[in-house]
């Protein structure tokens, strides 16, 4: 095995040995890891969408010493019998065992056989017997999804936990079924509806698809041909294309805005996102509730404001009308004064039998006019309105209607 390590390789090397939590050597580390695996120093596995090196013990030992660990040396065929007793038969394997003993611990272990991997289980058992109906029509049709099946594969997961975490939230879920085809929407794809999920007040709805990116429009053999022949054609400007990465994209009630997305990254798988969206359902039935709570209190301030309004109303209307009574009052007792006078400087003036009668006809008339000997009060209780608020107030200005 060639044993000789560019500095790219040693640097993945070392950090797959001493700190594989950290992010990789900058590069192309992943080309440098599928080198080193061919040497037998480190093994490579995508579970879960993330792409791991794991160092094997010739490679820590590499990383270590800077060399591959030593092997035994081969018995030299002169000294080998030819024809082997039985006894020599039995002796073999001690003497190996006690060769692999001999070596040091890194080198012994590179040389015992390493137990196969588990075979990880297919879709169908991750899926259990009865998956969730959205689930299930996903999985027979997942024309929604990218076309690479490692990424379907994750992303009919990652919906399936969807719905798992959502049924432990105590969410209501309704399911939908997947077309068989992609439905495109003024040319952008915004996937296709899997669930809506409701904490009690706001439904959300959760789409799943594949992430669109933007690219020059390239021109149809028919556009083509138009454009030869001088003749008028219409063609976007841009075209959406599909990247090969899935994602969601959840819809709430808010006022404004659209869905947001989350989108699988090669540090971050789709079901990662899962808590994340419980969440914001949660919030959303929060938000509706706030948000009805500031209505009702609005609603409840303008009830409030309107009754204070037709209570003052009121108020300075009998206001005005015990003072409109006050001043008519006080306009009736002068003229009565005035006619009072006048009837006083007519007797003196005048002795007449015409004009005595008529005296005593107009006094008795008086009598009557007088508000000070009638005592014609206004109705009700006294206006709670006190006088200074009244001219703080001023007088109430009709009502006018706009002439159209």
């Amino acid at each position: 095995m060639h044993h000789h390590l560019n500095p790219n390789q040693m640097d993945v090397l070392r950090w797959a040995v001493n700190s594989p939590s950290e992010p990789p050597p900058p590069g192309n580390w992943k080309a440098s890891a599928v080198a080193l695996q061919n040497r037998g120093l480190v093994t490579i596995s995508r579970k879960g969408g993330q792409y791991r090196a794991t160092p094997t013990e010739v490679g820590r030992y590499f990383c270590e010493h800077g060399t591959l660990p030593p092997v035994p040396a081969k018995v030299p065929a002169s000294r080998r019998s030819k024809a082997p007793s039985r006894a020599a038969h039995a002796s073999e394997p001690a003497q190996e065992s006690a060769s692999v003993e001999s070596l040091p611990e890194p080198a012994a272990a590179a040389l015992k056989p390493t137990p196969p991997e588990p075979e990880q289980a297919s879709l169908e058992e991750r899926l259990g017997p009865r998956p969730h109906p959205a689930v299930r029509s996903l999985w027979k049709h997942p024309g929604a999804l990218p076309e690479d099946p490692e990424v379907r594969e994750r992303a009919i997961l990652a919906a399936h936990e969807l719905v798992q975490a959502a049924k432990e939230a105590g969410l209501k879920i309704e399911g939908h079924t997947q077309p068989r085809k992609r439905s495109h929407a003024y040319g952008i794809y915004l996937g296709e509806l899997l669930v809506t999920l409701d904490a009690g007040d706001s439904p959300v709805r959760v789409k799943i698809g594949e992430v669109m990116k933007r690219v020059p429009h390239e021109l149809t053999a028919e556009e083509q041909a138009k454009k030869r022949r001088n003749e008028y054609f219409w063609a976007p400007t841009y075209d959406h294309v599909g990247t090969g990465v899935s994602c969601f994209r959840v819809y709430t009630d808010k006022p404004t805005g659209g869905g947001t997305r989350y989108a699988e990254t090669k540090s971050r798988t789709l079901a990662s996102f899962v808590p994340v969206i419980i969440q914001a359902v949660q919030r959303a039935s929060e938000a509706k509730r706030e948000r009805e709570e500031r209505q009702r209190r609005w609603q409840e301030q303008r009830r409030l404001e309107e009754i204070a309004r037709q209570d003052l109303a009121r108020n300075r209307a009998h206001y005005e009308k015990w003072e409109g009574s006050l001043s008519m009052q006080v306009d009736a007792w002068k003229r009565a004064d005035e006619a009072r006078a006048f009837l006083e400087a007519l007797e003196l003036q005048h002795d007449e039998p015409e004009v005595r009668a008529f005296v005593t006809w107009a006094r008795e008339n008086l009598a009557i006019l007088d508000p000070s000997q009638t005592l014609a009060l206004p109705g009700g209780d006294v206006p709670k309105l006190s006088h200074l608020e009244r001219r703080n107030l001023g007088r109430p200005r009709p009502e006018t209607w706009a002439r159209w």
